[in-house]
């Protein structure tokens, strides 16, 4: 798990470095106090560039289901 969150992050540092980055959304922040935010540079979102590329995963809160367990996303 940490070393795909080190290959995300690094997917990331390269996709943004030295390019502005535009909110393009804020949806207030979660459970925890954290922003939720569309996030885009050079016109692309973030996210999107990140899905495809397949270094994130779609994930809500709500997803836990009936057990409370996050999903396995390294699967």
């Amino acid at each position: 798990e940490s070393e795909l969150g080190f290959e995300a992050r690094a997917f990331m540092a390269e996709l943004t470095r030295g390019k502005p980055v535009v909110m393009t959304a804020s949806y207030g922040t979660d459970a925890r106090g954290r922003q939720i935010l569309d996030l885009s540079v050079d016109g692309e979102d973030i996210a999107t560039a990140g899905l495809e590329a397949g270094m994130l995963k779609v994930w809500r809160e709500d997803m836990r289901g009936e057990t409370g367990a996050r999903p396995d996303w390294c699967g």
